[in-house]
């Protein structure tokens, strides 16, 4: 009885510490220079989080989880001490690591010697991306204010993930339906390939999930147009998976983040974006204004296949892990005892 006691106790307390156990990132921006800022400065965060650490969860406000908060930008350091998290919203990954996140700080109390205060927004977003700089001290600690002073950050990323549930990385492979009544530069019979890649496989038995917050990588090769900037962008990638996490329906859309390639088609269309489409009953390539396909080059009569593939690799000791090496010690030492 005593060894079922002790097995109990055990197995809680492996679960209380995986479930509970604190998780530090670490964020790391792109080199700038600026106003007051020597080029080659960069904004470097240390985050730790308290748990529990949610996965495949977007729009999660994790302010009141933080433990502790350290940013320098090479000239302030910022703590939880001298200043305030306005809002700090993430989605989580299949290993509860930070896909995207918005993170607005302000310095607070105000400084005694001086009519401004700094701030630090931090977002994955490329259309807001990283802003430092001081503004006029607000009526309350989140307050807005006009800016005194703004420096524009390269955009970084997160790194640091939670002990949950360690997952090979997830890897998608597209084919699309051959291309009918097309114009140039297509021809009747062309395709294109996309390779999407997440962190882990694509959670089970999703209707309409949106997977793009937690999209790591996206490559298209085109039978005519070779993609010309990188990182590609999603404008939609909804998909509804079985209880294995392959797709099984979807609606897609990926383009370029500026505009396409010069020349093709006429420079009339320079200004564009070039954007592939994705359905199960359709496959579409061409420019558009609004990220996806508008102006048609190339349609399929129907959607291409997608085939779910998950890379081999060594998970880390999970939650079940360490269950089960509990279970083996405890056995180990009964039969020693016997």
């Amino acid at each position: 009885m005593r060894f079922f006691q002790n097995l109990l106790a055990l197995v809680s307390l492996a679960l209380s510490f995986s479930i509970n156990a604190q998780t530090e990132y670490r964020f790391e921006s792109g080199e700038f220079g600026g106003i007051g800022y020597p080029i080659g400065s960069r904004i470097v965060a240390d985050i730790e989080l308290s748990g529990p650490i949610p996965t495949w969860e977007a729009e999660v406000s994790v302010v009141d989880q933080l433990v502790s908060l350290r940013l320098e930008d090479g000239l302030q350091v910022r703590t939880l001490d001298n200043s305030v998290v306005c809002e700090f919203t993430v989605a989580f990954d299949a290993n509860g690591g930070i896909a995207q996140w918005f993170l607005q700080l302000h310095e607070w109390p105000p400084p005694s010697d001086d009519f401004r205060i700094d701030y630090v927004h931090l977002s994955s977003d490329r259309n807001i991306g990283n802003l430092l700089g001081t503004k006029g001290i607000p009526a309350a600690p989140c307050g807005d204010s006009g800016f005194a002073s703004l420096n524009f950050v390269p955009v970084g990323d997160f790194t640091g993930e939670s002990v949950l549930t360690p997952e090979p990385p997830g890897v998608y492979l597209y084919r699309s339906d051959a291309l009918q009544a097309t114009q140039a530069p297509y021809l009747d019979g062309d395709h294109f390939n996309l390779r999407v890649s997440f962190a882990g496989r694509l959670p089970a038995n999703q209707v309409d999930f949106d997977a793009r917050p937690f999209i790591e990588s996206l490559e298209v090769v085109d039978d005519r147009v070779e993609p010309l900037r990188r990182p590609l962008e999603s404008c939609q990638f909804q998909v509804s998976t079985d209880s294995n996490g392959h797709i099984v329906d979807w609606a897609v859309g990926i383009s370029e983040p500026f505009p396409g390639p010069v020349g093709v088609p006429p420079p009339g269309w320079d200004s564009l974006t070039w954007a592939w489409s994705l359905s199960p009953t359709s496959d579409q390539v061409g420019y558009s204004e609004g990220g996806c396909p508008g102006q048609l080059f190339g349609e399929s009569a129907s959607g291409g296949q997608w085939q779910g593939v998950v890379t081999s690799a060594v998970p880390s000791l999970g939650v079940l892990g360490m269950i089960m090496l509990v279970l083996g010690l405890l056995v180990a030492s009964t039969r020693i005892r016997h």
